[in-house]
């Protein structure tokens, strides 16, 4: 079996990463764009030819993450003890496919890590269904109290039926690398290699920065020995920013392929990935496709525009804090001033992460994604500064279609005991939503 593998480094199978947030609140406009800052439990699938005839393989991929789980102090350690259920329903038939149900258990040795949205536990489980119209529910319970996580969700199995080759789904991968062992066995295993799955679709365009994915080619009825795999990467205003062929030979009826891309100064923002099966004469056979997306970190704020990472910094500090750093010059000096920020903010000095500098960040990245306006970057927006501000607000109440009145918006925030209400107004219906007095919520104007 053929084998696309590039420079890959084997990574430990459970890491730590910071995830956008589960959907949250009552209004339309909160579930469907804006997200908190740690989910307690991400689900995803993925969907692949299966070695038995007639059937697909259905992966489902999990991360449940600490401070969602119930741990106890049991000597010097922490200890939780969660049960998974994992049922597949078909819906035509009205009857239970497969069941599968685990008892599983974290263990960490500092009280810090148990409240983690950081630290998760990740696995997999796979399930050989015939094709059909299938529902999935999803259920974590934690052993010894009443705290349950849920998902459910449809999803259609199609046959790996076609005479032509074909493509799996898309797997994005956070972390892979060559099954050492040559075993079939382990949650992640798959033939020759070991993927972890990315739930979050995130991945870093700093130095060294890859994007990682694996898929799977049908190789279907025809007598093809070899197919061309063309990848390539699209920019959401930029369009495609990368793009290559591969010739693949087809020796087996299912061929593995692991590819990385290297992130290395590409710009923030949302992508699309798209590979695309080409057979005889280019004659084009399947496509799939994936999105991604490379945040807005420290780093590359500080690549592409110093002055637009003070601007934004400036949102949390003193104006007269930031005004020496607009007169450094020398990139090295620029990286040195901006970790001593961060530095003087982090909370907890000895952890290898700063909390307060990564949910920044986050809320830099989230106010692109949902508040950008024509040439306006979603940060610079009313809503964006206060969301970068104050976190995601408690409660929204949205009011596009308002009889005699702009469409509107009303955020409300409970969590710090000090009721605040911003009020957003479309005046000019164009999207760009602009905050109204009193302009910090406590009837004080800020100082942005």
């Amino acid at each position: 079996m053929v084998r696309t593998f590039l420079r890959l480094t084997v990574l430990g199978l459970l890491v730590w990463v910071v995830a956008a947030a589960a959907a949250f609140g009552q209004s339309p406009l909160l579930r469907r764009a804006i997200t908190g800052e740690a989910k307690k439990l991400i689900v995803g699938t993925g969907v692949f030819p299966s070695e038995e005839p007639g059937r697909v393989r259905l992966e489902v991929y999990y991360q449940v993450y600490n401070y969602a789980l119930d741990f106890q102090q049991l000597g010097g350690l922490f200890r939780a003890r969660y049960v998974t259920t994992i049922r597949v329903n078909d819906r035509k038939a009205d009857t239970t496919a497969a069941v599968s149900r685990e008892e599983r258990e974290a263990v960490v040795d500092a009280l810090a890590k148990t409240t983690s949205t950081a630290d998760y536990r990740a696995a997999q489980v796979n399930f050989d269904l015939p094709p059909g119209d299938y529902e999935v529910l999803f259920l974590i319970e934690n052993v010894g109290s009443s705290a349950i996580l849920k998902r459910d969700f449809d999803l259609r199995l199609e046959p790996f039926d076609s005479r032509s080759a074909e493509l799996s789904d898309i797997e994005l991968a956070q972390a892979a690398g060559p099954n050492e062992s040559d075993s079939a066995a382990g949650a992640f295993a798959k033939g020759e290699f070991i993927v972890v799955p990315s739930l979050t679709g995130s991945f870093s365009g700093d130095d060294g920065g890859r994007l990682l994915f694996y898929l799977e080619i049908h190789r279907g009825g025809d007598s093809l020995s070899e197919v061309t795999v063309v990848t390539a990467l699209r920019h959401e205003s930029k369009g495609m920013v990368y793009r290559d062929s591969l010739t693949t030979a087809l020796p087996q009826r299912i061929t593995r392929q692991l590819r990385e891309i290297s992130l290395d100064g590409f710009m923030p923002g949302d992508y699309r990935l798209e590979v695309s099966l080409h057979g005889r004469r280019y004659k084009q056979l399947d496509q799939r496709q994936a999105e991604f997306r490379i945040p807005w970190t420290a780093a590359s704020v500080l690549r592409y525009d110093w002055n637009a990472a003070l601007d934004q910094l400036e949102l949390i500090a003193d104006g007269n804090e930031i005004k020496p750093l607009r007169k450094i010059d020398s990139l090295a000096d620029r990286v040195a001033a901006l970790d001593r920020f961060w530095a003087e903010r982090d909370p907890d000095p000895t952890t290898a992460v700063n909390e307060i500098k990564v949910v920044f960040y986050y809320r830099v990245d989230l106010a692109n994604r949902l508040f950008s306006i024509l040439n306006m970057e979603g940060w610079r927006t009313d809503r964006g500064r206060v969301l970068i501000r104050y976190g995601e607000p408690d409660q929204i109440d949205d009011y596009p279609l308002v009889a005699d009145r702009y469409p509107y918006q009303e955020w409300h925030y409970y969590k710090d005991r000090r009721y605040r209400k911003f009020v957003f107004v479309d005046v000019n219906d164009d999207g760009d939503y602009r905050l109204q007095y009193p302009y910090d919520g406590l009837y004080q104007r800020p100082d942005f």
